[in-house]
């Protein structure tokens, strides 16, 4: 029997080849290795991330970050990247995004902007509170916090405005209920604006609420940071394909080259693609009056009745519905009738910009490019660069179970905080949770 030979883990069969050699032989050294179990894991393998509806784990920066820094979970990464839509694209990854789901993103984000977010448009209705103890009234604005801002009235008693309340005793949808709670959220917002920031309402909701095709504020330092960290890790992943194949310009370092290198490109592309998928692309399209219920078009033409002659100003009154039972229990504000008219009659509708296609297009290129390095990879490797390439397994997952577990105050990053104000509730914790209060 010959003898068994001993496990060489020394980088020896890279010290003895010339620096201006190919590291690689064009052998594939590959198999059932750490480097093959680090590619399953990088195309399918992440079921905690995984998910057929729109989570908000990757709505802010730093849950984009921690979560896209793991190489890990491709076919999930990509599940959020595409999940606020309802189209085809989505379809293919398994996501469904409901317009119920939909409105109470919009309803509970622009709900808490109203209060912490920085912007000269409106007065902050928790300015001066250090606790969470409700809503002051500001100005013309007399409305209690909207809470349950839930896809239908299955939490309790919903938060809405009386004009859009269903049909006495007539029978409505979930998809009906979250509609009239998003619009019910927009007139609570123009109704704590400023005179200026009426006069700007549509580019105040398309900036400061996210009603916009385009990306989120929030995100914009990371896709600077994004664009300029991709740049130099291209050119990394460049050097060391070409000292795999061509000449290798790293030396022994090679092998940890290609997996740092790999780690990187898997990092922002990854990153890359969450903050896509973090905000719903919409397009705020207007109701025409033979799409509107008659019973709202009676309702705010006997509202417009009542408007003040001098100003044109109108009270909407605010209350919860449970079932088909209404309690007139948060309030009023007054507001321009023509803005009251406005608001009840928008809606939002989901779009693929092609700006949102090229972020995929390039991004998704990115990941597909980090796998590539990890089966090249398999030329080079050595025990030690296969042992580093599992510490970073083990230490990035740890990252992204405090990026799924981040906090709602993140959805709100700390330059964009006002800093006078506070919550008016006590926030829920885990961003899955975020739409129950």
């Amino acid at each position: 029997m010959p003898p068994v030979p001993a496990i060489d883990i020394t980088l020896k069969t890279l010290t003895e080849r010339a620096v201006t050699k190919p590291a690689a032989t064009g052998a594939w050294q590959g198999g059932l290795t750490p480097t093959g179990v680090d590619l399953i894991a990088m195309i399918v393998s992440d079921s905690g991330l995984a998910s057929t509806q729109p989570q908000w784990w990757n709505s802010s920066i730093k849950g984009c970050v921690f979560i896209g820094l793991q190489p890990r979970g491709g076919w999930q990464v990509m599940q959020r990247a595409v999940q606020w839509g309802n189209d085809s694209i989505a379809s293919v990854f398994g996501v469904t995004c409901s317009k119920p789901a939909r409105y109470a993103y919009f309803a509970c984000t622009i709900r808490n902007r109203l209060e912490m977010w920085d912007s000269g448009a409106w007065a902050s209705p928790t300015e001066g509170k250090a606790k969470p103890k409700g809503w002051n009234e500001v100005g013309q604005s007399h409305v209690r916090r909207p809470t349950k801002l839930i896809d239908g009235s299955r939490g309790g008693q919903a938060f809405i405005c009386d004009l859009l309340l269903p049909q006495k005793d007539a029978p409505y949808t979930i998809e009906d209920q979250a509609g009239m709670q998003f619009r019910s959220i927009l007139l609570v917002a123009a109704g704590l604006m400023n005179e200026d920031g009426l006069e700007r309402l549509e580019e105040v909701m398309r900036e400061d609420f996210q009603l916009s095709p385009k990306l989120g504020v929030v995100f914009r330092p990371l896709l600077i940071a994004l664009i300029v960290i991709n740049v130099l890790v291209v050119f990394l992943s460049i050097a060391t394909v070409y000292s795999i194949f061509k000449e290798n310009i790293f030396g022994v370092l090679v092998p940890f080259v290609v997996q740092v290198a790999s780690l990187l490109l898997w990092a922002v592309g990854a990153t890359g693609l969450l903050m896509l998928g973090g905000n719903p692309r919409v397009r705020i399209k207007p109701i025409s009056n033979k799409d509107m219920p008659p019973y709202i078009l009676d309702r705010l033409s006997k509202l417009e009745d009542t408007k003040n002659k001098e100003d044109d100003t109108v009270d909407i009154h605010f209350g919860s519905i449970h079932g088909s039972r209404y309690t007139p229990d948060h309030g009023h504000c007054t507001l321009p009738f023509p803005i009251v008219d406005k608001l009840c009659r928008w809606d939002v509708v989901p779009v693929r910009p092609r700006s949102w296609l090229v972020g995929i297009g390039w991004w998704s290129f990115c990941l597909l490019g980090s796998i590539a390095l990890q089966i090249m990879g398999a030329q080079v490797a050595t025990v030690w660069s296969e042992i580093f390439s599992v510490v970073v397994l083990l230490m990035t997952a740890l990252a992204r179970g405090y990026g799924v577990a981040g906090p709602e105050e993140w959805l709100i990053p700390r330059w964009k905080t006002r800093a006078t104000a506070g919550y008016g509730a006590a926030l829920l914790g885990k961003t899955e949770a975020r739409t129950d209060g």
